[in-house]
């Protein structure tokens, strides 16, 4: 057998072509890729009519609105209209014939929405115009005017008080904190047990029977108060009256004669002029008394002079006495802020009433017991107490106009 030695081919030995000079470069240096790329662009230009990368995507691509035909035929089976509605169609083009002929409005006139909203739009659009048109001038002035930490001012000077927007006063209840010293729940007296003992039970019934004689005492007092008797006179009473009137009547107009004559008399003595000599002695008279209420004002300040420490005395007790009373005063305000208030808003805070069994309702077991009080009405007082809650009145509706009675034809009397 004979054997072939095989021989590992050799690569061929690319040949190594000169790139010296614009000519050599022509010529050796391969530009196949970027003439195919080319030629590539030209086909997209000649189709397309330019770069696929610089064509938008809405002329790339087409939306689909006629749709399948198919499809269609089948939508339309299964929306198809009845033979009796068919029947019923109206198939004329002629416009049917109204009862009342309107003319068409609408052609010549608009109506008042259209023009409403044609005069916005103009507005509107004159305002973005005129937006930008200031003066740089202004701006630039007032550029760094404006705070952002400053307070806003309440009014400003341009406008006037009446124009402005106020603002709205909020009331002084709102900041209000609710009372901590008042508890939420009280504790009841013992004597509102169901067993009580006869010793707690008397006393809270004194409680509130002390309670329900004020409240009386102030109901016969507003009654009398408004109560105005009315006295009819008799027939003997006017004729008293009348005499006595009379018995009146001529004693003033003796007292006013008198009196006539009296003021005559005395014009008639001031009439009469005074001499010299009389003068004089007023006015001698005139300059003692003055001398004499010197001396006394005189005496009265070297009393006083006299007296002037324990006067500096009395002045620094009375001044010690004040302050400790506007320290108490002080005190007392602190601690009156503190407690709740019995009064906000337009009513008083109302108090809770006692809850108490007579002696005759009172029952050995829990059972028979019947629940005395409301544990509703008990919250809304203590959350009043508490000022949690303004307190409130029941009001009751009222007419604002009175009803008039009208007497028709019907109804009079014949």
């Amino acid at each position: 057998m004979l054997t072939a030695i095989l021989k590992p081919k050799s690569k061929k030995a690319v040949s190594k072509s000169s790139r010296k000079g614009k000519k050599a470069w022509r010529k050796n240096v391969d530009i196949s890729e970027v003439e195919e790329a080319l030629e590539k662009i030209r086909d997209e230009e000649k189709t397309l009519g330019g770069k696929l990368s610089d064509i938008s995507t809405e002329n790339l691509f087409s939306i689909d609105v006629k749709g399948d035909s198919e499809v269609k035929k089948k939508v339309d089976k299964k929306s198809a209209k009845l033979h009796i509605d068919q029947v019923l169609e109206n198939r004329s083009k002629i416009p049917g014939v109204f009862s009342k002929p309107r003319p068409n409005y609408g052609k010549k006139h608009t109506s008042k929405y259209t023009k409403m909203m044609l005069e916005k739009l103009a507005k509107k659009n004159y305002i973005e115009k005129n937006a930008n048109n200031t003066e740089s001038s202004d701006v630039v002035m007032k550029t760094g005017e404006y705070d952002v930490w400053a307070q806003a001012d309440d009014q400003s000077e341009d406008v006037s008080h009446s124009i402005m927007k106020q603002k709205i006063k909020p009331p002084p209840t709102l900041n209000m904190k609710p009372a901590v010293n008042t508890p939420a729940i009280h504790i009841p007296h013992s004597g509102s047990s169901y067993i009580p003992s006869f010793k707690d039970h008397q006393e809270l019934l004194m409680i509130a029977h002390e309670e329900e004689v004020i409240k009386l005492k102030k109901a016969q007092h507003i009654n009398s108060k408004l109560a105005n008797p009315v006295v009819v006179p008799s027939e003997q009473n006017i004729e008293n009256m009348i005499d006595e009137s009379d018995e009146k009547s001529s004693e003033e107009d003796e007292i006013e004669l008198e009196e006539i004559t009296e003021k005559v008399t005395s014009q008639i003595k001031e009439q009469r002029r005074k001499t010299k000599a009389e003068r004089n002695k007023e006015k001698r008279k005139r300059v003692k008394l003055k001398e004499e209420e010197q001396r006394k004002t005189q005496k009265d300040f070297m009393k006083k002079l006299e007296k002037l420490p324990e006067i500096i005395k009395t002045v620094e007790n009375e001044c010690a006495e004040h302050e400790k009373k506007m320290t108490e005063r002080t005190k007392l305000a602190e601690e009156m802020t503190k407690m709740p208030k019995k009064k906000i808003g337009k009513y008083r805070v109302r108090k809770a009433p006692i809850d108490v069994k007579l002696t005759e309702d009172l029952e050995g077991t829990l059972r028979l017991l019947k629940p005395e009080g409301n544990l509703f009405r008990d919250r809304m007082i203590s959350y009043e107490e508490r000022n949690i809650i303004e307190p409130r009145v029941p009001v009751s509706k009222k007419r604002k106009y009175k009803l008039k009675e009208y007497v028709r034809n019907s109804y009079k009397n014949s």
